[in-house]
């Protein structure tokens, strides 16, 4: 999910003629906004009439929308909405992940799905990048 945002990001608004300094500027609006939503989607766990599953998939969705509306941000603050919008739903699709991970296991297999699930997260954040620079190589 990151790869749309990270590794295009930088590039897009060169096409808008943003300068550098401000584009590199939207990482920081992305990083608060995740920093901030993650404890925000772990306190509405806790009420009983919310089901995890569907913060998720809320969460999913918004990015997705975000991601589908990104061309039509066409200046600095239009970029600024999305970065703030995709980082909050990436910030909730995170925390949600690790909840439903937690939920659906027992008690016997709760660490080994944990680890399992954390493995396979870092080996796609890992390989990302590199992947969407692949066919700049050449």
């Amino acid at each position: 999910m990151k790869l749309c945002c990270v590794c295009f990001q930088i590039k897009y608004t060169g096409e808008l003629n943003i300068p550098q300094h401000k584009a590199a500027r939207l990482y920081i609006f992305m990083g608060i906004a995740t920093f901030l939503s993650r404890p925000l989607v772990g306190a509405l766990c806790s009420v009983r009439a919310l089901k995890p599953q569907y913060i998720y998939q809320i969460a999913l969705f918004g990015n997705g929308i975000a991601t589908l509306l990104l061309p039509l941000a066409q200046d600095y603050p239009g970029m600024v909405a999305y970065v703030v919008v995709y980082g909050a739903c990436d910030g909730a699709y995170i925390t949600m992940l690790n909840v439903l991970i937690l939920s659906s296991l027992d008690d016997k297999r709760r660490a080994s799905g944990f680890g399992i699930e954390t493995c396979l997260a870092s080996l796609t954040t890992l390989i990302g990048p590199p992947l969407a620079g692949w066919p700049q190589l050449f």
